[in-house]
């Protein structure tokens, strides 16, 4: 919403990602692991992955 920031960015490969998978052929994972270590400085860990991609308890995700 509003105001934009730059969230809208891994945002837009996420949905592409959750949309059409095959085509989009993005590793999720990693494009938001990148996109926190630039834009905040931080490499997030598994748990956090997890939270962020919301994967907590479903297993192959």
């Amino acid at each position: 919403d509003s105001p934009p920031s730059v969230n809208r960015l891994i945002g837009l490969k996420w949905l592409a990602e959750k949309l059409y998978p095959e085509e989009a052929c993005i590793d999720i994972e990693a494009e938001v692991t990148r996109f926190y270590t630039l834009f905040y400085g931080v490499t997030p860990d598994r748990a956090a992955l997890d939270g962020l991609l919301g994967t907590a308890g479903h297993p192959g995700e």
